[in-house]
C-alpha cells in the first residue's frame, strides 16, 4: 500500500480505538519526565557508539518491558518488536525486523484482513529520531497525570499527532503490519522512552545507511518543516 493511502487510513481510524486503556501500565509507578530528550541526553549511554547503545537497550527493553505478543495493542503505546517474516516480504523493497513504533490503531482490507498501522522511529536518523520523540511526547504531556503511560490516557487526540508527523514530511515512517505476524512486542512507558531512543532498526534487503539515504530523499521532496524543525 503506498505511502499516502496508509496516511488516509490513519486519518479514517476509529475514534473509540483513542478511548481504550491499558490495564497492566496503570498498576505500575511510572514516573513521566519532563523531557524525553534531556533523559536521552544525560543518559550515562548517549555518547557510547550506536552498537554499544544498541545492546544495551535491547536488553533493557526486553527484560522489563510487558511482552504482549499478539494481545491487543492500544493507540498511542510506543511498542518495541519483532517482525522478521512480512507477509508480503518477496515484494517489499525492505523492512525493519525490529520495529520501534508509535501505535495509531488497526484498519480493514479487503485482501489482507487486519492490519496494525503506526509510525516507525527506526526509518530516521539518531538525532532526528530524538527530536521526534520529545516533540511527540511534548503534545501530549499535559495528559499524563498521574504518571500515566500515553497508552492510558483516554481521548487522546491522535488525528493531532498524524496531521503534525504529514505536515512536517515525516510520512516516511507510517507503516503497517500484520498483527499475526509480530513476534515478542514489548511495550515501552514513557519511563523507558530515552532507552527505547537508543535501539536502531535491523533493515532487511537494504542496509541502515541506504533506508537513511531514502529519508534524506524523500524529506528534501517534502520540503516541509514542523516536528523536525530545530528549536
Amino acid at each position: 500500500m503506498k505511502n499516502k493511502d496508509l496516511i488516509k487510513e490513519a486519518k479514517a481510524l476509529n475514534k473509540k480505538d483513542t478511548k481504550r486503556r491499558s490495564g497492566s501500565a496503570a498498576r505500575k509507578n511510572i514516573v513521566a519526565p519532563d523531557s524525553i530528550i534531556t533523559e536521552i541526553r544525560q543518559h550515562r549511554y548517549y555518547k557510547e557508539n550506536i552498537g554499544k547503545r544498541q545492546r544495551y537497550a535491547v536488553k533493557m527493553l526486553t527484560e522489563s518491558c510487558d511482552n504482549i505478543k499478539h494481545k491487543l495493542i492500544k493507540p498511542g503505546q510506543l511498542i518495541f518488536f519483532e517482525y522478521d517474516r512480512p507477509k508480503l516480504m518477496e515484494e517489499l523493497e525492505y523492512y525493519d525486523a525490529r520495529p520501534l513504533t508509535i501505535f495509531f490503531g488497526s484498519y480493514q482490507t479487503e485482501n489482507y484482513g487486519k492490519l496494525e498501522l503506526g509510525f516507525n522511529l527506526h526509518y530516521f536518523p539518531p538525532f532526528m529520531r530524538f527530536r521526534i520523540m520529545e516533540k511527540i511526547y511534548q503534545i501530549f504531556k499535559g495528559s499524563l497525570k498521574g504518571g500515566k503511560g500515553l497508552e492510558e490516557v483516554e481521548g487522546i487526540n491522535y488525528h493531532q499527532l498524524i496531521d503534525d508527523i504529514t505536515n512536517a514530511g515525516l510520512n516516511f515512517g507510517i507503516r503497517s503490519y500484520y498483527p499475526l505476524l509480530r513476534g515478542n512486542t514489548y511495550v515501552v512507558t514513557v519511563d523507558k522512552w530515552n532507552v527505547a531512543a537508543f535501539t536502531e532498526g535491523i533493515f532487511e534487503k537494504k542496509t541502515r545507511d541506504q533506508i537513511l539515504t531514502y529519508w534524506r530523499t524523500y524529506r528534501k521532496s517534502s520540503n516541509k518543516k514542523g516536528i523536525d524543525k530545530k528549536k
